[in-house]
C-alpha cells in the first residue's frame, strides 16, 4: 500500500555498473502500483521502457529535475505507474517467471 499511496518511490542501487542489477523494490513497487524513479543500470531498457513503465534517472541532477516534473504532472505519473503495474502482472509473476526457468532447463538454454 505504501508504494501505491506514495507519490514517488525514489531507488537508488549501489552497483550502477553492473547489467541488469536493480534490487527487488522494482518489482514489488511497479507490482503494487507505484511510480518507481531510479537510478539507471545498463539492461535496464532491456526489461523496460523509460517513460512508460517506470522512470530513470543517471545523476542527481536529472533525478531532481525528474522528481520536480512528475510531482507536477499526476495524471503522466499515475499512466507510468499503471502501466508498471500491468507490465509486472503479465510478464513478471512467480508464475511466469517460473515457467521461464523450466522451458530453459528443459531445452538445455543458459538462464539469463
Amino acid at each position: 500500500m505504501i508504494c501505491y499511496a506514495t507519490a514517488i518511490i525514489l531507488g537508488c542501487d549501489y552497483n550502477h555498473e553492473m547489467d541488469c542489477n536493480f534490487s527487488n523494490r522494482t518489482w514489488i513497487t511497479l507490482g503494487c502500483g507505484g511510480f518507481l524513479l531510479t537510478n539507471y543500470v545498463p539492461g535496464l531498457e532491456n526489461l523496460f521502457t523509460k517513460g512508460v513503465h517506470l522512470e530513470w534517472y543517471r545523476n542527481q541532477e536529472e533525478c531532481l529535475d525528474l522528481i520536480a516534473y512528475y510531482l507536477k504532472h499526476e495524471s503522466q505519473r499515475k499512466k507510468i505507474a499503471l502501466n508498471g503495474y500491468e507490465f509486472a502482472h503479465t510478464h513478471r509473476t512467480y508464475d511466469v517467471v517460473i515457467d521461464e526457468i523450466i522451458s530453459c532447463i528443459e531445452n538445455d538454454q543458459n538462464l539469463q
